[in-house]
């Protein structure tokens, strides 16, 4: 179809009109490039921080955190690894052993030092930093299961940690008469349980009552008085 003839672009379909819509670059959401893993060597990790220059580095690295290089990052991730590594050591060596107050206290060191590594993980992701090493938690389901051995082992009504139970008397025991003496008597003084006087008893006990004699009775009372003196001088 030639353009050039008159009405040629009125009928021209719509659809070759069209034009796909392109989305505005503000609304684009492009993802923070993740960085590649660090070369960790296992043997570091295999060992504890040093007292000294290492401990300093990482309480210095571990106080600006949120401003460090990626670099920076690095090493201290790798020494929040040695840390988190090291108590599950201890937790394995505490777990071999029967002391179980020493055990919680190194399941709650180690699970503490994993918090502190996650949170430090979810701030190297946000940055784009590599963030998925794989912690080994054997140590911490042994422990737990020690754990479950221990209470299983543990005599009835023995509290948790303590190694002896109290001494408790054996066989039948006569409950002291004492301990009842005073509910017996808050019971006997009761009003629920006094026995129903019968109606010959209640008008004995009306009739024993004083009346009340107030200032109209007594000027009752004298004028009566006065009035039998006067029928009977």
């Amino acid at each position: 179809m030639s353009l050039g003839s008159p009405g040629a672009l009125g009928r021209l379909d719509a659809s070759a009109l069209a034009f796909d819509a392109v989305e505005p670059a503000s609304q684009a959401t492009v993802e923070p490039p993740v960085s590649t893993a660090p070369a960790f060597d296992p043997a570091e990790l295999g060992r504890g921080l040093r007292r000294g220059a290492e401990v300093d580095r990482f309480n210095e690295l571990a106080s600006r955190q949120d401003s460090l290089t990626p670099a920076e990052s690095d090493e201290l991730y790798q020494y929040r690894l040695r840390r988190l590594l090291m108590r599950a050591r201890q937790l394995e060596r505490a777990a071999s052993s029967a002391d179980e107050n020493s055990l919680r206290d190194a399941l709650d060191d180690f699970r503490g030092r994993l918090q502190d590594l996650r949170a430090f993980e979810s701030g190297r992701r946000g940055a784009g930093l590599w963030a998925e090493y794989e912690v080994d938690r054997t140590a911490e389901e042994q422990a737990v299961t020690r754990l479950l051995t221990l209470a299983a082992q543990r005599p009835h009504g023995l509290i948790a940690g303590s190694e002896e139970a109290a001494e408790r008397p054996s066989g039948s025991i006569r409950i002291r008469e004492a301990r009842f003496a005073l509910l017996r008597q808050m019971m006997s003084r009761s009003t629920c349980w006094r026995r129903p006087r019968s109606p010959r008893s209640r008008w004995r006990s009306m009739s024993r009552r004083r009346p009340r004699r107030g200032p109209a009775f007594v000027s009752f009372a004298i004028r009566a008085k006065s009035r039998t003196q006067m029928l009977h001088p």
